[in-house]
């Protein structure tokens, strides 16, 4: 049987990951450099792999670090050159805490390619074809040969021919920090490992002051969380497609035209508008995890409130963790977001006192955005009908999405209705905001969370925040209308909740109280 050296099974991978796992990254930089400038570029990235896998192997070791190196390579490299999705600790984390069905959805035609032919068929490769026996000192002498000789190049190219380039269009485009493959998946790996500090905190209690106002009637407001929404594609924030013509139809409607997430992931996003933090303190991921949040707040003065999700998994940044297990409900298969409207009425049907809802819709949610809604709403064609949302053109892509849109105008509208069947005994409202956009196509770029906040374009930035006034809730129209154009973002959230509630604390921040 033929042997090799266990050196040419790196050289081998390290040249398959240069040439087919970094196409996005040599697409962002083509542009900017000459052919040469790029094979030169490639040669670096070579060195580069094959010096980290020397280090990294040895002959008894390589079998297993080089397929391991090459499934994390094949499982991002679907994400990274078809999606256009840099990969950060934010994405890891989401990776990680994803639910089976979440999971389910992802895979496909492409992903499965991928794997085949970057990770499989390779590894039979380096497990097949043997690696010849030499003495120890003739293979340390080797090794370390081999060693200086990568170093060298890398350092030639880099001070010497590339390395300025390069630095230049780094510090011009983030976004390349974070699409190399296979560095920047691990880079982001270890960084997500770092932030893992959380054992060092300790639970802090938030608005222990807190009293509820009196009033004549108990209100009811219900707080809908959107799944990845861009604010751009809502006809009532001026968007060419009627995506909003059940909504548009409602009185006593504010929608903030300009209005920023938290974040670009789920659980940044959620967690960050529901507690005191904002954009700019809510550093870490799982700091919701030691601090009170709205929910707490709302129950500790005798608000009976209640979390209804359909995004899947269970409670974001465990913000409702503390309410009577009666309370939550979660629904976990792939079911429409008008399976909520059947708890909202049950709630409604049964309240008494002030009550507080969270509906958590599954939303916009990708990549299978025609699955979001019923067939019946398929209004924009023509649509696209696949979880490889890169395959498909802007035009059905975004039609695909505007229906998922036009669903929870839907949605929307049949919650605001069983709001009105209650006026008669409440101040009843409601406010609907996303939990961040969505990339679709532009700039190559799909879905979300794939660049960091300050990187993200603003599809993934900007959101819709939509509020309905009903009946006792005329003031807070009247204050929050005229501000229906300004700079706003989630960091209002949690503070105009306490607002509208009637709720007395020195943890409400006036000037971010949209009712003050």
């Amino acid at each position: 049987m033929l042997k090799i050296s266990y050196h040419w099974h790196i050289c081998f991978v390290a040249a398959l990951l240069t040439c087919f796992a970094n196409s996005y990254f040599f697409a962002l930089i083509s542009p900017s450099l000459s052919w040469g400038e790029l094979v030169l570029v490639g040669v670096l990235l070579f060195s580069l792999l094959a010096l980290a896998l020397e280090i990294l192997c040895m002959r008894w070791t390589y079998k297993l670090v080089l397929p391991l190196i090459l499934l994390l390579a094949a499982g991002f490299s679907y994400s990274i050159n078809s999606l256009r999705t840099g990969v950060t600790p934010d994405l890891i984390y989401s990776i990680l805490t994803a639910n089976p069905r979440e999971m389910q959805e992802t895979i496909n035609l492409s992903m499965i390619l991928n794997l085949l032919l970057l990770c499989l068929v390779p590894s039979i490769f380096v497990w097949r074809i043997k690696s010849g026996q030499a003495s120890w000192l003739r293979g340390c002498l080797l090794k370390f040969g081999i060693l200086m000789g990568y170093t060298a190049l890398v350092l030639v190219l880099w001070f010497g021919a590339i390395g300025k380039d390069l630095t230049f269009l780094f510090k011009k485009d983030r976004t390349l920090y974070y699409v190399v493959n296979p560095i920047s998946p691990i880079r982001s790996f270890v960084q997500f490992l770092g932030d893992q500090g959380r054992k060092h905190l300790s639970y802090t209690q938030v608005g222990l002051d807190a009293r509820l106002e009196s009033s004549s009637r108990p209100k009811f407001i219900v707080f809908v969380i959107g799944e990845s929404a861009r604010g751009m594609n809502f006809s009532l924030n001026g968007y060419k497609q009627n995506t909003n013509p059940l909504l548009a139809k409602e009185a006593s409607l504010v929608s903030f035209r300009h209005f920023s997430s938290c974040g670009v992931i789920t659980a940044i996003s959620v967690p960050c508008m529901l507690t005191d933090y904002t954009h700019k303190t809510y550093t870490k991921r799982y700091l919701s995890d030691f601090r009170d949040n709205i929910l707490d707040i709302t129950q500790r003065v005798g608000i009976q409130t209640y979390y209804i999700g359909n995004n899947g998994g269970g409670c974001i940044g465990n913000i409702c963790v503390r309410l009577p297990k009666e309370h939550v409900k979660f629904y976990n298969d792939g079911n429409l977001d008008g399976v909520m409207l059947e708890d909202l009425s049950a709630i409604a049907k049964t309240a008494k006192g002030d009550t507080f809802v969270i509906l958590h819709q599954m939303g916009s949610h990708g990549q299978s955005y025609y699955k979001r809604y019923p067939k019946e709403f398929a209004r924009f064609t023509p649509t696209c009908n696949s979880a490889q949302i890169q395959d498909c053109s802007h035009e059905s892509l975004i039609n695909t999405y505007d229906n998922t849109i036009l669903y929870t105008d839907f949605f929307l509208k049949e919650s605001i209705q069983r709001l009105k069947q209650l006026q008669n005994r409440f101040d009843v409202m409601l406010w609907y905001v996303s939990d961040h956009g969505e990339s679709l196509g532009e700039s190559g770029m799909y879905m979300h969370g794939g660049l960091p906040y300050f990187l993200a374009p603003k599809t993934q930035t900007q959101v819709p925040s939509i509020v309905w006034f009903g009946r006792g809730f005329e003031w807070a129209y009247k204050m929050m209308k005229p501000r229906e154009d300004e700079e706003l973002s989630q960091d209002y959230v949690f503070h105009t909740l306490l607002g509208l509630f009637g709720i007395k604390t020195k943890a409400r921040d006036s000037s971010l109280d949209l009712t003050h």
